[in-house]
Formats: structure tokens, C-alpha cells, sequence
């Protein structure tokens, strides 16, 4: 297996509401484009005094990409799944998927909303119009299946 076969990418989503209201701070903080640190440091407020509970050093973890907070749906889709077309394009079996904890933000990358969709219809989209482009010298089956 070459290392273009498989390619691992993370998204990091900002604190949602109730974490800002509930003054938590962020675990995972974004290095550069490729590394992700996660905080192991384990605060616990008893009686309002702050005690650290664990020395632990914190956790550096490299990945194909990363995208922080601050990243959009088209660029998550344009960096990570367009390319995945090209070798569907030439009849390669092709697989994305989203994995992670409840309320990391699968969902909202691979769904999005009607204002700003996500990957799974952005690839939708692109591979029909890949197809289109082709359709007088190409014919295509498209099997698919969705896991939730």
C-alpha cells in the first residue's frame, strides 16, 4: 500500500455555546497545518480553587491535514475529498467517512445545511459533473451506501 491509498485528516470545531457558557477551556489546540496538541492537564474546581490533577505532558499528534476552527466546508472538501474523485473518475473504489466522539462535528462536515453543504454533497455534486464531462466515452454505475 503506497501512503496516497490512505489519508488521514482532522478537523478541529471551535467551543460551542454551552462550553463557552460553562467557561471550559480547550483540550485541543492546532500546532500548524499538520499537527494537533492535545491538552492532557485535568483541572478540577473544587470549593472555586483550581487544582491541576494530572502532570501529564501533553500529547502531539500529526496528521495528513489539519483544519482549525476557523476552516470552511469548501475547504475541508476542496483538501480532502476532490481528490478522491479522480480516482473514482478511473474506476477505483473510493471511501470517505467521519469518525469521532459525539459532538466533535461529524455531522456538520459531512452534512452541512442548505446554506453551506457539506462534504457529501459537494462530492455529489462534483462527481456528477466529473461525469457529465465524460458521458459520451464513460459509463457509470454508482453503487452507495450511508452509515449514520
Amino acid at each position: 500500500m503506497t501512503e496516497d491509498m490512505c489519508k488521514v485528516f482532522v478537523r478541529v470545531r471551535p467551543l460551542n455555546s454551552m462550553e463557552v457558557d460553562g467557561n471550559m477551556s480547550k483540550v485541543v489546540h492546532v500546532v500548524d497545518d499538520q499537527i494537533v496538541l492535545l491538552e492532557q492537564k485535568v483541572r478540577l474546581d473544587v470549593t472555586h480553587r483550581t487544582h491541576n490533577v494530572s502532570d501529564t505532558k501533553d500529547l502531539e499528534f500529526r496528521f495528513d491535514k489539519v483544519f482549525g476552527e476557523d476552516s470552511t466546508q469548501a475547504e475541508v472538501f476542496e483538501n480532502t475529498t476532490k481528490a478522491v474523485l479522480e480516482g473514482f473518475m478511473r474506476g477505483f473504489t473510493c471511501t470517505v467517512f467521519a469518525y469521532g466522539a459525539s459532538g466533535a462535528g461529524k455531522t456538520h462536515t459531512m452534512m452541512g445545511s442548505a446554506e453551506d453543504p457539506g462534504v457529501m454533497y459537494r462530492t455529489m455534486r462534483e462527481m456528477f459533473t466529473l461525469m457529465d464531462q465524460v458521458k459520451e466515452e464513460k459509463e457509470f454505475n454508482i453503487p452507495s451506501h450511508t452509515l449514520r
